[in-house]
């Protein structure tokens, strides 16, 4: 049984600022701003879609989102909260669940992929509600009463037989 809270969150690939504050972070601002919560986890689309040219820019859904979450890794306050960034096509861990370092998540998002590759990434489909149900083992190692915000960079395109809607309803019960 989960003794975490979870708030899941899924849409476009802009949804994460809940993990940072899309300000510079300073000593001031860890004194004016409180954490929302204890963890952050983020799950990364890297299916054939996510290839697709995002909007009137030059870059894919891929890009897009990697550069967003970037630039929101950058402007995050250093508050003491742990942190896990996973892609969900296929199921890959890049900063395994643990006490966030700027520095070395900011490492594990430039590991990202967001190019387009015939023969591996993005050719894949979007498995969005077995990735949030792939949480499970991630929440476990979360204390009870502690609130965990898992933010999804994904274009919404799932094409697995799990409900995402669901699947995260189920989780934010727990």
């Amino acid at each position: 049984m989960m003794k975490s809270k979870v708030l899941a969150t899924a849409t476009v690939a802009v949804m994460i600022l809940s993990l940072g504050l899309a300000l510079t972070a300073s000593a001031e601002m860890v004194k004016r701003y409180q954490r929302s919560a204890e963890n952050y986890i983020v799950l990364f689309d890297h299916s054939g879609s996510m290839a697709d040219t995002y909007k009137d820019t030059e870059m894919n859904k891929a890009e897009a989102a990697k550069t967003f979450l970037q630039n929101a890794n950058a402007k995050v306050p250093e508050f003491d909260y742990n942190a896990g960034l996973y892609a969900f096509t296929p199921w890959t861990e890049y900063y395994g669940f643990s006490a966030y370092d700027q520095e070395r998540f900011g490492a594990a998002i430039d590991e990202l992929k967001s190019e387009w590759i015939l023969w591996g990434i993005f050719g894949y489909t979007t498995p969005l509600g077995q990735g949030i149900q792939n949480l499970d083992s991630i929440l476990a190692q979360t204390n009870s009463g502690e609130k965990t915000v898992v933010c999804i960079f994904s274009d919404g395109n799932n094409r697995d037989l799990l409900d995402p809607v669901a699947e995260a309803r189920a989780h934010a019960e727990k």
